[in-house]
């Protein structure tokens, strides 16, 4: 039994590495362990050792913010993968997985292994240690969104951490869909991750609009930018992938996102849907495209990242 367990976890740490890969996160140090500097306190509750010794992390992930001026952003990352369905009542389980990663995300903020992972940054301001949960199960018979299931879910309240990403199967499946449709459909461009200037990112100098790698933030937005690079003084496309099915209503709003996060620079843009089908749809964008009182001088493009034989039509 233990070896099927061990077996198990090591499937869900590959699955996770190569999907680091995939989003730019492929320098994440595996395998990490820290000293419990609070060992009474974070025992773990169904052990038999009243104290704890050690914290185990699946991977560390830290990167130089593109959303948030002269900032750190540590990733503490925890990998839960399943042959099991996820529990029609999970919140138990995904409790105890939020305490273990919150008692190693406070250990870590004092940790050796913390300062030395921060030598190689210079001239920031201020760290994030936030945590990651990817909780994945690879059954065929289990639902998908077990977040949903979550949402009145009350944490202990003594719990130190200022942030933790919850990723299931539902989350990771999108953003592994967008991704490989965009490589496979645009595989002449460069894709990468967009990141709009805000507020909170304009007054530092090291930021740039685009890049390959995502940020944390986006892990559990519906909405994710991308910008498509061909280079050779070819027009970029500016691309939104959204979770959401496709609504005639809300597409006027995301080109006028669009818009307004590229300051209408010339560029085409692309609207990335799962379930958009263009003998049903087009008409729709037709007229969200009309709807603007300035003419739209970018061309506008929609697709699904999930497409079926319909899309054979969408020429």
């Amino acid at each position: 039994m233990g070896e099927l367990s061990k077996k198990i976890g090591e499937i869900g740490e590959n699955i996770t590495a190569n999907f680091f890969e995939l989003i730019g996160w492929d320098n994440s140090l595996p395998n990490e362990s820290l000293k419990c500097l609070k060992p009474k306190k974070h025992a773990r509750k169904e052990s038999k050792i009243q104290k704890r010794e050690t914290h185990g992390i699946d991977f560390i992930y830290n990167y130089r913010s593109a959303l948030e001026s002269n900032t750190i952003n540590n990733l503490i990352i925890s990998v839960k993968n399943s042959n099991e369905t996820y529990p029609n009542s999970p919140v138990r389980i995904f409790k105890e997985h939020i305490e273990d990663l919150a008692h190693t995300i406070e250990c870590f903020n004092r940790s050796p292994l913390k300062t030395e992972q921060l030598k190689k940054y210079h001239g920031y301001k201020r760290t994030n240690d936030i945590g990651v949960l990817f909780w994945l199960s690879h059954n065929d018979e289990t639902y998908h969104d077990v977040v949903s299931k979550l949402e009145n879910c009350q944490l202990d309240k003594e719990l130190k951490f200022s942030t933790i990403y919850v990723v299931d199967n539902k989350r990771i499946e999108f953003i592994f869909s967008v991704i490989n449709h965009l490589r496979s459909s645009f595989s002449d461009h460069d894709v990468l991750f967009y990141y709009p200037k805000t507020s909170l990112n304009y007054s530092d100098t090291e930021i740039t609009q685009f890049g390959k790698s995502l940020p944390v933030e986006y892990l559990n937005s519906p909405v994710i930018p991308f910008l498509l690079r061909k280079g050779n003084s070819e027009v970029d496309t500016f691309c939104i992938a959204t979770s959401d099915n496709f609504d005639a209503e809300e597409l006027p709003q995301l080109i006028q996102a669009a818009r307004e996060y590229t300051n209408e620079i010339t560029c085409n843009y692309l609207f990335l849907f799962p379930n958009y089908i263009r003998s049903q749809h087009h008409h729709s964008v037709l007229r969200a495209i009309g709807s603007f009182e300035n003419k739209l001088n970018n061309k506008v493009d929609v697709m699904s990242f999930n497409p079926d034989y319909r899309s054979l039509n969408n020429v």
